[in-house]
């Protein structure tokens, strides 16, 4: 795997050998993805959906474009409300204890996603989720595609390479999508609760807009 940012005078494995094992990385991600939590959030969406819309839905939704357009809308959206769960967790010393535990991972890697706190999982992943799907009520295969996009991006955001293989399967190179480098630079200069940078995860145009996107670059 290729470091995107400088880990000082040691290479990138050194930097990942210093990280907790892999044994602990999976039980957390683990924890993350089929516990208590994850069970919860699931069966409250469910039920979510049922409420949003009491009639049965059809088959398969309205036409491609329409579908293609609600799902961006989704995107941008969530992506919006995670810029400022992730931000007011950095901010506010409180949520900060339950945002450190996913920064106990200073180098970040596939696992790290899945290592993170059931509080800051709600603020960053349950509550946007839950606000795009009241707002834009969409059709069951579209937000089962949505939340398989989420988790998938958010996997490869955390895996350290920003190759063009990966920036193929993320959409990196098109306007405004916020690279791997972005998120890596965040977890290796953003360790703490105050004045950090980076907060987006997919589109970088709310850091630009709210005065937090850094763009240190490589030594």
């Amino acid at each position: 795997v290729v470091s995107l940012i400088s880990y000082g005078d040691k290479p990138r494995e050194i930097a990942l050998s210093k990280e907790p094992s892999l044994r602990n990385q999976l039980l957390g991600a683990l924890i993350t993805t089929a516990g208590p939590t994850a069970i919860i959030n699931a069966f409250l969406l469910t039920k979510l959906m049922s409420f949003l819309e009491p009639e049965p839905y059809p088959v398969l939704p309205d036409g491609l474009p329409s579908f293609l357009l609600k799902l961006l809308l989704m995107l941008i959206l969530n992506d919006f409300l995670l810029y400022w769960g992730h931000r007011i967790q950095h901010e506010v010393e409180f949520l900060w204890q339950f945002h450190a535990v996913h920064h106990s991972y200073r180098t970040p890697q596939p696992l790290t996603a899945g290592n993170i706190h059931s509080i800051d999982a709600t603020l960053q992943g349950g509550l946007p989720i839950v606000i795009t799907t009241i707002i834009c009520k969409p059709h069951p295969w579209l937000l089962y595609v949505f939340i398989f996009l989420r988790v998938s991006e958010n996997t490869i955001n955390h895996c350290g390479s920003d190759s063009w293989l990966v920036a193929v399967l993320r959409g990196s190179w098109l306007p405004l999508r916020a690279s791997v480098e972005h998120h890596d630079r965040h977890h290796y200069y953003c360790n703490h609760s105050k004045k950090a940078t980076n907060y987006a995860e997919s589109f970088i145009v709310w850091d630009w807009m709210f005065g937090t996107l850094s763009q240190v670059k490589q030594r």
